[in-house]
């Protein structure tokens, strides 16, 4: 029982203003790990740093600064090039992102 993981929930979840772009954001975040993960394997550090850049933004937005936290220590291991870091990092956004979608309806 206890490694499992507890849910995330966004600091805005209550804001009707920001309820669809809050499930695009979820619902999409898998996607977006994917391709996060994709750009690590491709050794494209350019395009991990832009996609981390804008997942950090999102997030912070969106209301779940745990994943904006963890987006930028991936963008400060890209631009140190740090490649065990970027996959440490990278690890910890993958279960960061998937305790958000546990805490989002419908989007588990």
């Amino acid at each position: 029982m206890g490694n499992r993981l507890r849910p995330i929930y966004s600091l805005h979840e209550d804001d009707f203003d920001l309820e669809d772009e809050i499930d695009r954001f979820v619902i999409g975040l898998a996607e977006s790990v994917d391709a996060l993960q994709d750009a690590e394997s491709a050794g494209d550090h350019d395009l991990l740093d832009d996609l981390a850049t804008r997942m950090a933004s999102q997030a912070a937005q969106l209301g779940y600064p745990d994943l904006e936290k963890i987006a930028k220590r991936v963008r400060t291991a890209c631009e140190d090039a740090d490649k065990v870091a970027i996959e440490e990092s990278l690890v910890e956004l993958t279960v960061v992102a998937r305790r958000v979608r546990l805490g989002h309806r419908g989007a588990a």
